[in-house]
């Protein structure tokens, strides 16, 4: 998974110009920077992937319930029809 990134310095100048000293907006800073690197985020790359392989498992499944189904069929006729 990749980290999520954003702008450290934009962060400081919106913060002081909300009113914060210089201190509040290194504390703030340092957090969000904290909590951005350990926050797990999925990637377009990430979803992709998963997805890929989503449809590699099901693949078995639908083939399986193709073949059930072609053998149902038949009964139900013979049971509705002979």
């Amino acid at each position: 998974m990749a980290s999520l990134t954003f702008d450290t310095l934009e962060l400081v100048k919106d913060l002081e110009k909300g009113g914060f000293n210089s201190a509040q907006t290194e504390a703030v800073s340092n957090a969000m920077k904290k909590a951005m690197t350990g926050a797990d985020v999925a990637t377009k790359q990430d979803i992709f992937q998963l997805r890929l392989e989503i449809k590699a498992e099901l693949a078995p499944l639908k083939w399986g319930v193709g073949v059930c189904a072609a053998g149902i069929v038949p009964l139900v006729i013979k049971a509705f029809f002979s």
